[in-house]
């Protein structure tokens, strides 16, 4: 097989290029930013933390990023706190127990009547007012999306909101995963951004800003959203044209001193705020998440950190915010894509253009270990040909 070019450098794209790379394949890897990641993207506060300006926690399950870095000589370190455990302001004094119930009920409502509303599901099948709305919020926050506009497919998986694993990031950022995956690949070009990809039949002819390229195939790895802005021939698989993408937004602040691992999340705000041990400096920065548009308003991220650290004051009194070097990273349309588990959306390409990324995985769609599976299983489909 002669050259593959793979459009996006972010997980899903370097891990179809890694795939193909080792099976002998020339491989390509054209990005159209200034960095390897896309959508996982480290960075620093003047404190010296490392932060997560995109994906971020890598929860129960994730079997190739666990895989990756064990080849690439990454540790994997606990954040010392549970993704989905979080205190509760106001606090309802609900039992664990109680909302592993109700989740576990949810699901079996769900699968019987998957396309009914998800509220209506909740609200017919969790009789607790705060049950309810806890896990509306919880729904709505990790889908980064309206949970008014959900439906009853998004509840399939709601127990996994109550799962009390640890979550874990990659030592020195989850970036440092897709810049270990770079390192061996011969030809990485950044600032590259590609106009058009036509397959004429007789191979794949790709078009930058710098220029034709020809290959053999392409796979196409990047967000569902920029998929329908490429020009593709044939036209990209109908599915793209019907996928939500969520909203969402994560400020940063150094804190004055260090502070144990927590997180504590506004009930009625439907956002959280959390610290980690995993920041590279003791302990001694705030995270904060906000998912879905109306919530994003709610903090004020689109004005930058100012309502937002108003509002973690009033959520967690007495932390020791820096409010002069606090930073809000906004995904606005694009932070992830908005699929349920049994989406029979097919984004299966034709001829020699094959489609990767998170919005592709099934089950894993939205997750950093969806993107990577995405292009394991793109590359595949291209050696499959050989």
């Amino acid at each position: 097989m002669s050259r593959v070019v793979v459009v996006g450098a972010g997980f899903a794209g370097l891990a179809a290029a890694r795939t193909l790379q080792r099976a002998g394949v020339d491989v390509v890897v054209l990005e159209t930013l200034d960095r390897v990641g896309g959508r996982v993207w480290s960075d620093a506060l003047p404190s010296g933390a490392v932060i997560e300006r995109g994906g971020e926690f890598v929860t129960r399950g994730y079997e190739a990023l666990e895989r990756y870095a064990a080849e690439l000589g990454l540790a994997l370190r606990g954040m010392g706190i549970r993704y989905p455990e979080r205190r509760l302001v106001p606090d309802p004094g609900l039992e664990r127990a109680e909302i592993l119930a109700a989740a576990e009920a949810v699901e079996r409502a769900a699968q019987l009547q998957p396309h009914r509303s998800a509220l209506s599901v909740l609200r017919d099948t969790v009789a607790d007012d705060d049950v309810r709305e806890l896990l509306a919020a919880r729904v709505q926050s990790s889908r980064a999306f309206p949970v008014e506009e959900l439906d009853a497919r998004f509840l399939l998986d709601v127990t996994a909101l109550v799962d009390d694993s640890e979550t874990r990031r990659v030592e020195g950022g989850n970036q440092t995963l897709a810049e270990r995956l770079a390192d061996p690949l011969e030809h990485v070009h950044l600032r590259e951004t590609v106009h058009s990809v036509t397959d004429n039949g007789a191979g794949v002819v790709i078009r930058t800003a710098r220029g034709d390229i020809a290959a053999s195939a392409c796979i196409v790895a990047i967000p569902a959203v920029a998929v329908r802005e490429l020009a593709l021939s044939p036209p990209a698989p109908p599915a793209y044209a019907t996928v939500r993408m969520s909203t969402a937004a994560k400020l940063s602040a150094p804190l004055a001193e260090a502070v144990s691992p927590d997180a504590v999340m506004s009930v009625p705000g439907r956002w959280w705020a959390y610290t980690t041990r995993s920041d590279g400096i003791g302990g001694r920065t705030l995270g904060a998440w906000a998912g879905a548009a109306p919530v994003v308003d709610l903090v004020g991220a689109r004005h930058g950190a100012g309502r937002w650290l108003d509002l973690v004051g009033e959520l967690w009194p007495g932390l020791p915010v820096e409010r002069a070097s606090a930073l809000v990273t906004l995904w606005d349309e694009c932070a992830y894509s908005v699929l349920p588990h049994d989406a029979d959306a097919s984004f299966d390409g034709s001829g020699s253009i094959v489609f990767a990324g998170e919005h592709t995985a099934g089950d894993w769609a939205a997750t950093m270990e969806g993107a990577l599976r995405s292009g394991e299983r793109a590359a595949q489909t291209i050696l499959s040909t050989r």
